[in-house]
């Protein structure tokens, strides 16, 4: 399954099942008039093992600050921006159980809650030389969200942190 998040092409393999939640029918329709300027993370995907059982919801959010113009955040601020959009995530997948209309992504919402075990993985893309700590991006992401997953990292193209494949964009 190929994705395109913001010009990065993502692929996953056949075992997985990939929701753009940002676009989603629901997060669009439903959940972004809950209140004024909820956001949520980019794909929801369910990894399936060899058996077509359920093992992990990932929950990718992703980051490109490879533009000349690109402000890398502390990230102490990135962190909270990305807590923010996993608990938005995982409130809207809740709701979505029970009040999507689209049926494939109420079975995903449903799957989702399910999971037995939850990975958190920030898709950051930088300069050749980093306007963002990775390591640092790292610790403070664990610190927010580690008591909610069971897995929290930090990936990028070179390095996704999971089965997938990341193709950026060209820069012009």
């Amino acid at each position: 399954m190929n994705l395109d998040v913001d010009g990065a092409d993502f692929s996953f393999p056949s075992n997985w099942d990939v929701l753009k939640y940002d676009d989603s029918e629901f997060f669009q329709k439903v959940f972004i008039r809950t209140h004024d300027g909820i956001k949520a993370i980019d794909l929801v995907a369910i990894q399936r093992d060899l058996d077509g059982a359920d093992i992990r919801l990932v929950l990718i959010e992703v980051k490109d600050y490879r533009h000349a113009d690109a402000r890398g955040l502390h990230p102490t601020e990135l962190a909270t921006i990305v807590a923010k959009k996993v608990t938005a995530t995982l409130a809207g997948l809740s709701a979505a159980t029970r009040k999507a209309e689209n049926m494939d992504e109420r079975t995903l919402a449903i799957r989702s809650g399910q999971a037995p075990a939850v990975k958190i993985v920030l898709h950051c893309e930088d300069r050749a030389v980093p306007i963002i700590d990775p390591s640092d991006l790292l610790i403070k992401l664990r610190q927010r969200l580690g008591p909610i997953a069971d897995v929290v990292t930090v990936g990028s193209s070179r390095n996704t942190r999971g089965e997938w494949t990341v193709l950026m964009p060209s820069l012009a």
